[in-house]
């Protein structure tokens, strides 16, 4: 797939992550007696270094010690927005937004289980449906009142589950 493995997968990487917010990368199938390709436009920089390599382990924890000091902290509660962009061959009116709750009921190996039967919302949740379109036709749902903070989903210190999770 790619001609120079380690140069053009850091250079599609890169083109890809943050640090190119306008980057686009193209498929081009081959011919019969052609190799298929890649384009990879970088679109502009915002200078960021949100992409990062890693020759050594030492270089690797040099990179995980940069971005956790760059990265802040927050809290998800009842503030946050979660943001549906629904594209436009789905139509929405009023009522056709569900949203319900799910009680995380344990755990099996490695996954959460939840009930079985989901909770409808109270009043503190709301979901918006905009009235006109974006213009590409699409939609955008936002949903707010849910604390993600205080509904974590897991197994307290106790082993006993705790936490809801959100279904939109």
């Amino acid at each position: 797939m790619f001609q120079n493995p380690s140069d053009d997968i850091n250079q599609y990487m890169s083109s890809v992550s943050s640090n190119h917010p306008n980057a686009t990368a193209q498929y081009i199938p081959g011919g019969l007696w052609e190799n298929d390709t890649w384009t990879v436009t970088g679109g502009d920089s915002d200078f960021g270094t949100y992409y990062k390599t890693a020759d050594s382990a030492d270089k690797l924890i040099e990179a995980f010690q940069t971005i956790s000091s760059q990265v802040s902290s927050t809290h998800l509660d009842a503030n946050a927005v979660v943001v549906d962009n629904v594209p436009s061959n789905f139509a929405l009116n009023e009522g056709s937004v569900k949203v319900y709750t799910a009680d995380c009921t344990g755990k099996s190996g490695e996954e959460l289980t939840w009930s079985k039967t989901p909770d409808p919302v109270n009043r503190d949740i709301t979901t918006t449906i905009p009235a006109n379109k974006n213009a590409d036709g699409s939609q955008t749902i936002s949903t707010t009142g849910f604390n993600f903070y205080e509904n974590w989903c897991g197994l307290d210190s106790n082993n006993k589950p705790t936490g809801k999770k959100l279904i939109i």
